[in-house]
């Protein structure tokens, strides 16, 4: 993102009329394109249109690139949000129902199909305990 220095612009500006002598009713005197607003509004800082701005650094004799300030702002995708993403998921510690001594609940049973190895469903051991005695 770029923008442009209205400050520095102002300082400049004010220097220039300073170095040649002139005021702002001169510079209007002067400069036909200009009015005494936009003068004024160079002169304190205000923002100008960059038509406007352009023609005054160019009566002024100043460089327009010297005023602008370039930003790099990091680019924001789906990519890098869904990198900063942190979505591990964790247990729980709550006082659970065997703290207080309860007998524990075994987890219900997976349907068929679902949660289970190959060899689970089809009935087989796995390998090694198949070459056990």
């Amino acid at each position: 993102m770029a923008d442009f220095d209205h400050d520095a612009f102002a300082e400049a500006f004010e220097a220039r009329l300073s170095a040649i002598g002139y005021t702002a009713d001169r510079a209007v005197q002067k400069w036909p394109d200009t009015d005494k607003a936009m003068i004024s509004r160079a002169r304190n800082g205000k923002p100008l249109s960059s038509g406007n701005m352009l023609l005054l650094c160019q009566m002024a004799g100043l460089d327009p690139f010297a005023f602008l300030m370039v930003k790099h702002k990091r680019r924001v995708t789906r990519k890098t949000i869904l990198k900063q993403m942190v979505t591990v998921p964790v247990t729980r510690e709550t006082e659970s129902s065997t703290s207080r001594g309860a007998p524990e609940a075994s987890p219900p049973a997976a349907p068929a199909g679902r949660g289970m190895s190959r060899d689970a469903r089809s009935g087989l051991r796995p390998s090694a305990e198949r070459n056990q005695p």
